[in-house]
């Protein structure tokens, strides 16, 4: 019976040691493909609301004026 618990101890204190190490690599993957960094895309080279509005209509005009002239 000791035997067996002493084999249960060990399993439990093997299985969080090689979580630590999971997380550890994990951790480095994610450095090795830089993508720990947070996001990737700064927000100066998204669109604003505003031009992404004014972007799509002027896409949706020059489509609508291309249909008419065929």
């Amino acid at each position: 019976m000791k035997t067996t618990i002493s084999e249960i101890r060990s399993i439990v204190q093997l299985r969080r040691e090689l979580e630590i190490e999971d997380q550890r690599l994990y951790q480095r993957f994610l450095e090795l493909l830089e993508l720990n960094q947070g996001t990737r895309k700064s927000s100066r080279d998204t669109l604003s609301p505003e031009s992404g509005k004014a972007l799509f209509a002027g896409l949706k005009r020059g489509s609508h004026e291309r249909s008419k002239a065929q």
